[in-house]
């Protein structure tokens, strides 16, 4: 029994003193800073712009600056939403320029924002499939991902309310179109020169564009 004791005995006394020397270290010009967490990454990632990226190493770091519409679970696959509220509805089309095709009409959260305190609308959404789709963005290797994706709708009334008009029907049409990490309009396209140039625009004059050398774009 005092063995017992007399072990409790120095465990409280380590403790006791333990806990002395950490309340009286001085933490000098570190003293009130947030704690930092350092990542390893083999190497130098390629950009941190999700559209023009394609190495792994980019992926990694932008998926902590930038937000998609959902995510796939890595346990089910299923779709859930991230920026949305909910999932797409998906509706085949029967009639109308894009009969055989299919619709996706989706919601942004309302509480979704940017870090200077903007909502993140529908036109951030619509600015990201027109730099993928802009002929002279070096994103030639995510442009067969979304080629049927010919218009994009917006809510006049509700900018975070819109739809995605595609030519086909495709298997992977949600997983490819609502996994896109989405870009902040107001940073990279502050002066908003590619307005006058919609989805369904580049899709049917990208090449004209491109030969014609468009400085606008």
């Amino acid at each position: 029994m005092k063995t017992i004791l007399r072990y409790g005995f120095n465990i409280s006394l380590i403790a006791f003193v333990f806990s002395a020397l950490l309340s009286s270290c001085n933490l000098g010009e570190n003293e009130g800073r947030e704690e930092s967490v350092w990542v390893y990454l083999p190497s130098k990632p390629e950009s941190l712009n999700a559209v023009l990226s394609s190495d792994a190493n980019s992926s990694t770091i932008q998926n902590y600056l930038y937000q998609t519409l959902q995510v796939i679970d890595d346990n089910d696959f299923s779709m859930n939403p991230v920026l949305l509220i909910e999932n797409p509805k998906t509706t085949i089309l029967t009639k109308g320029p894009y009969s055989g095709g299919m619709v996706m009409e989706m919601r942004i959260r309302e509480e979704a924002a940017w870090d200077n305190g903007t909502p993140i609308t529908a036109h951030d959404v619509d600015y990201t499939y027109r730099m993928i789709k802009n002929p002279f963005s070096e994103t030639l290797h995510k442009r067969p991902y979304f080629e049927d994706l010919d218009s994009i709708w917006i809510d006049p009334y509700d900018p975070k309310h819109f739809k995605f008009y595609c030519k086909k029907q495709y298997i992977l049409a949600e997983s490819s179109l609502t996994t896109q990490h989405i870009l902040p309009r107001y940073r990279y396209d502050p002066d908003d020169l590619l307005g006058p140039y919609s989805v369904t625009d580049l899709n049917a004059n990208g090449a004209k564009h491109l030969e014609e050398g468009n400085e606008d774009l």
